[in-house]
This record gives structure tokens, sequence and C-alpha cells, in this order.
């Protein structure tokens, strides 16, 4: 599916993973604190990958909610940015999060894919994962 196909339009300027990130670390500074890098960005899908350590952890070593909510946000903005341009006033319109697991690890990833992009409204999921898991 691509955005022409889909209706979907071009706000801004095309981007790439490392313009992404730039501008995603300059907009929106507490998401550095995840000290995250953006391995892949495409329609198809969007990584977000974040190293954990002492900042993120909750007492018994899991990850806090906010930064997995933090690494999602993060992962949707980009899939939007990689499918209309940049578009640093794209916000977040619903957001629900099931914890399925315990987030282990020492490296996560959020990999965000589109389910339904229209011409006012893109819908993905995310997926956060340790880098180690498939």
């Amino acid at each position: 599916m691509s955005a022409k196909d889909a209706g979907v339009p071009r706000l801004g300027p095309e981007l790439d993973a490392a313009s992404f990130e730039r501008i995603a670390r300059e907009e929106v500074p507490y998401a550095a604190l995840l000290d995250f890098t953006v391995p892949t960005f495409s329609r198809e899908r969007v990584r977000v990958r974040f190293p954990v350590g002492p900042l993120l952890l909750r007492p018994g070593g899991s990850v806090c909610g906010p930064a997995l909510f933090a690494a999602a946000d993060i992962a949707l903005w980009g899939l939007v940015m990689a499918w209309v341009g940049r578009a640093d006033l794209a916000v977040t319109v619903d957001l629900d999060v099931r914890f399925l697991a315990k987030a282990r690890g020492k490296v996560l990833v959020a990999e965000a894919r589109p389910v339904r992009a229209g011409r006012t409204l893109i819908t993905g999921e995310v997926r956060i994962c340790a880098e180690e898991e498939p």
C-alpha cells in the first residue's frame, strides 16, 4: 500500500531514519532519555531501539511503563512521518497498552507497523520486545 494509493496526503518533506531520529530528539527532548536509535524507517515498519539502563527500571527489574509508552509513541510518530513526511504537529489520538509479559532484555525494540492509512488518520500497532526475540 502506498500513501498515494491510500489517499494519504504528503504534508512535508520525505524523511529517512537519521532525519526522523534527529527530529524526535530535538522536538521531544524527554524521549532522548531513552537513548534510542531508529535502525528501520519505512512505510511498512519503523523500529525504535533503546538500551535498558537503571533510569528505566522499576523495583524488581522490569522496565517502567512510561518508558515503554514513550518508545511506542515515538515509533508510531515515526510511522506517520514515514507516510506523510515531516509533520511535527501530528499527534497521537489514542494509544492502548497491553502488557503481555514483563519487558526484559538489555536492549528493547519498539516496532510500529501500519494497520490502516487514510486521508486524515493512520492507525498502527506497536510490539515491544527484547532485541534478541523474533
